[in-house]
Parts: C-alpha cells; structure tokens; sequence
C-alpha cells in the first residue's frame, strides 16, 4: 500500500511510518518540521516538506496515496477554539471520497476547511454524533476497495 503519514516527522508519526515501513507500504511524510525533526523520518519514506494548512492536492496526486494517517496537529487547545482551521483531523480516505469524523478532537469547521484545500475532486463525507472524543481510526479501517472493518462499539 502507498501511505501518506502527516505529522510523520513527529513522536507518534514517526513510529506510525517506522511500522508502516516493516510490514512493506510505501510511505510518504508531509511535515512542516515546526515539532517534528527531520531525523525521525526514516530514509526509507519520502519526505515532503510542507504545511498541511496549504493545498495537498498535487502531493496526494503524485504521491498515489491509498490511504493516508493525519497525525498532523498543533498541542495548543486554546488555538483548536481560537483557529479551527488547524484541526482538519479525523479523515480516513477512501479514494476520491473523504469521512471526517466530527468530535471533540476534530470539528466540522475543520472539515469544510479540507473540503477547500482538497477542491471539488473530493468529497467530504461528514460522520456525526458517533460519540466523543476519539479518532476515525479507532473507528474505521480501509482494508481494500468496497471493503471497511467498523468497530461495533462505537458507530455500526
């Protein structure tokens, strides 16, 4: 699988693209290296300097990412209420089509905010009033097209 890892030259990022690697993906890193260091990426992935605030279309395009993990994130709280735009969290893509989970880690001004950077070649699929406080990842896993793994404790 081709994997595109946000946030992937960060403490968890980078443990997610260290075992994305050994089981055999292709892994690009987008990062804006303003927490993340540069050393923590692996050699083996592709590293992608860049702001996630800015469009992602042309790396997502020439990258072929068939899936890809948002890590990316700013720590501050009082930023996430104050610049909603920082929080487009909570996707999981499946193709052209992007769900966002709406919770309290990741809101739907966010969502709307991905839908303009990404442009009209995607659609944003909004999951609402699942519960609080997790991440899609917990929630749904791509395992091949037509094919998703839903936990039942939380949404299916």
């Amino acid at each position: 699988m081709r994997a595109l890892v946000t946030g992937g030259a960060g403490f968890i990022g980078s443990h997610i693209v260290e075992a994305l690697l050994a089981r055999g993906d292709e892994v690009h890193v987008v990062d804006d290296l303003s927490k993340g260091k540069r050393e923590q990426v692996p050699a083996a992935a592709a590293l992608h300097v860049h702001d996630i605030r800015e469009p992602l279309d042309t790396i997502v395009r020439e990258s072929g990412a068939q899936g890809i993990v948002h890590l990316a994130a700013q720590a501050d709280v009082r930023v996430s209420v104050g610049e909603p735009a920082f929080d487009a969290a909570n996707v999981l893509r499946l193709g052209q089509d992007l769900i966002y989970l709406v919770s309290s880690t990741g809101n739907e001004i966010g969502g709307y905010w991905l839908q303009g950077i990404l442009g009209d070649g995607y659609r944003i699929h909004f999951l609402r009033d699942v519960y609080f406080g997790s991440h899609i990842d917990s929630t749904l896993v791509a395992l091949r097209p037509g094919l998703v793994l839903c936990n039942p404790a939380c949404c299916c």
